[in-house]
């Protein structure tokens, strides 16, 4: 049995939903056990559900129906096998705030990966539950990977479609688009394009670009280097 810890600042303090006043500057904390592909952890960290999808931006995706991904008070208990891989979180309520149960399932078939996610999800206490639920899949054909996912709430509906593929050398391309029908909203498309350069092995300069269809929004973009340690 191994004991580790791990502990990931976001110097932009943004923390994909996990900052609260005074500490966005930690994104993860927390401490676990792990023996063969069986992990267990405790802490402020991302749930299963935070790897569902298969959209492939940096910055411009349109998301999925699964707004809250982790959580402050957090046990995740972790199965990872050559073809299986299994995700169990429970997010404790602490002063009235969220309270959760996310379960995430993969399983790979040859080229293809199939998931499922299911979360229900506590806002504070006494608020009425939301139950969310998602599937998704991908591809490799040859070099290129192809991958859709869909997930749904009370509130809203979400459809991903993403592809990735060579360009050059060590240069690659992505592409993907989500159709967002929110309730009481207009549907939205919002798409994205990038390419990435791998320029050493923990070095990558990328570019992106977006839109959507919505009224008075313009065209994005973005460039910038990924530097891994």
């Amino acid at each position: 049995m191994t004991a580790f810890g791990q502990l990931d600042l976001d110097w932009n303090g943004q923390g994909d939903g996990l900052s609260e006043d005074g500490d966005e500057i930690i994104d993860e904390a927390y401490v676990g056990l792990s023996k063969g592909a069986f992990t267990t952890s405790l802490g402020r960290q991302y749930w299963g559900s935070d790897n569902f999808g298969v959209e492939k931006a940096y910055e411009m995706n349109g998301g999925t129906a699964f707004g809250t991904t982790g959580g402050n008070d957090t046990l995740k208990l972790g199965y990872e096998g050559a073809r299986f891989g299994a995700t169990l979180s429970h997010e404790f309520q602490d002063s009235g705030d969220e309270e959760a149960t996310d379960l995430m399932l993969t399983t790979k078939f040859g080229p293809a990966e199939v998931g499922i996610a299911y979360q229900t999800l506590q806002a504070q206490a006494g608020a009425e539950r939301l139950e969310t639920s998602g599937i998704m899949a991908s591809f490799d054909v040859g070099p290129t990977n192809v991958g859709f996912d869909y997930s749904t709430n009370d509130d809203a509906d979400y459809t991903n479609a993403a592809v990735s593929f060579p360009i050059r050398g060590k240069t690659t391309g992505a592409v993907g688009a989500t159709l967002i029908d929110e309730d009481g909203q207009d549907d939205v498309t919002q798409w994205y394009l990038n390419a990435t350069h791998k320029l050493h092995s923990n070095v990558n300069l990328f570019a992106e670009i977006g839109d959507n269809d919505v009224d008075n929004t313009d065209l994005g973009y973005l460039a910038g280097m990924q530097v891994k340690f």
